[in-house]
């Protein structure tokens, strides 16, 4: 029992270390920056500084607004279909697609922050229920709560693979930073309260 207890309790740190030390690197260290900024066309460089998606949506509709306003010109109408392609990379359609990918991917980060959070505390619950059932039911019921507990938090923190540049991605970094680094806090905890017990144990001679 203490041998399998002591592996799961390396394979937990070293997978949730590892994790806290890549995403403060992200937060602390990673600026994102490029030499290539400053070329950057001015939706781009908007993207970047808009700190709600209210502020991004109503940049959006603005470009849709004018991108409507160019196909109702009579010499937008008359291209073929092949030369509306070619414009597809000219204002105002060029800002309209940035806007609306900038919009997708912050929604998309929007609900990864809800799914860590919601997965997390439904992990915490887990660890509440693993200790209880460790310590006063049945000691391999609670283990397998304690597995599945650290299982959640560790997957729902990594790191994974995941890009952008908005503040909703900084946002998400910072989440899952702030997570991790409080599912190490519990799993030190756990590891120091079943060693405690299992000792209690051993001097019973249980």
């Amino acid at each position: 029992m203490r041998v399998l207890l002591k592996v799961l309790f390396i394979v937990g740190f070293v997978s949730i270390t590892a994790n806290c030390v890549r995403l403060a690197y992200d937060v602390f260290f990673e600026t994102g920056e490029s030499v290539l900024d400053e070329y950057e066309a001015p939706v781009e460089t908007q993207v970047k500084e808009v700190q709600t998606l209210s502020e991004l949506a109503a940049l959006y509709a603005e470009a849709h607004a004018a991108v409507k306003e160019h196909e109702r010109d009579e010499g937008y109408r008359v291209l073929s279909w092949e030369e509306r392609e070619e414009r597809q990379d000219l204002e105002p359609f060029k800002s309209e697609r940035v806007l609306k990918t900038a919009i997708e991917e912050w929604e998309d980060k929007s609900r990864k922050i809800q799914k860590l959070r919601f997965y997390w505390f439904v992990g915490l619950v887990l660890l509440l229920g693993g200790c209880i059932l460790y310590r006063w039911q049945n000691e391999w019921i609670g283990i397998a709560a304690l597995i599945t507990a650290f299982s959640e938090m560790i997957f729902w923190t990594s790191p994974g693979y995941i890009f952008g540049s908005s503040q909703q991605f900084e946002r998400l970094i910072e989440n899952k930073l702030a997570f991790s680094s409080a599912t190490l806090v519990l799993l030190l905890a756990t590891g120091v309260w079943v060693k405690a017990l299992t000792s209690k144990a051993g001097d019973g001679g249980r």
